[in-house]
């Protein structure tokens, strides 16, 4: 899969799963969004959990990217590097409530999820 094409796709998703929520995203609006077929989201996500997953470790991979950065940065004492990543870590809880918020308040989701997400892995 071309990481453009990839990167189309968690996009969509991303902003359906914040404007919709987990239960009422479904793959046509996700396609929609996109600009392709809802078939092409299933070559490469076997459903809704999958995607969802997805963004999941996307989002704390580049959060972890940017925690990385700042310690790694030579000009900051630890107190400022402290500093900057509660701020950064304030901003993300911020702007990805509504996102995060149903993992959080629905831990029957959260397994139905996992459940999901483990069958189709198999």
């Amino acid at each position: 899969m071309s990481h453009s094409f990839q990167q189309r796709i968690l996009t969509a998703a991303h902003k359906i799963f914040i404007e919709k929520g987990y239960r009422q995203a479904d793959m046509r609006s996700i396609a929609k969004e996109a600009g392709i077929a809802v078939g092409t989201i299933y070559n490469y996500y076997p459903n809704k959990a999958v995607l969802y997953q997805a963004i999941l470790v996307q989002q704390s991979d580049e959060l972890d990217h940017r925690i990385f950065q700042i310690t790694r940065d030579e000009e900051q004492t630890s107190i400022e590097k402290l500093q900057s990543i509660t701020e950064l870590l304030l901003a993300f809880a911020a702007s990805h409530s509504s996102f995060w918020r149903e993992i959080v308040e629905d831990p029957q989701r959260n397994a139905e999820m996992r459940d999901e997400g483990h069958k189709a892995q198999m």
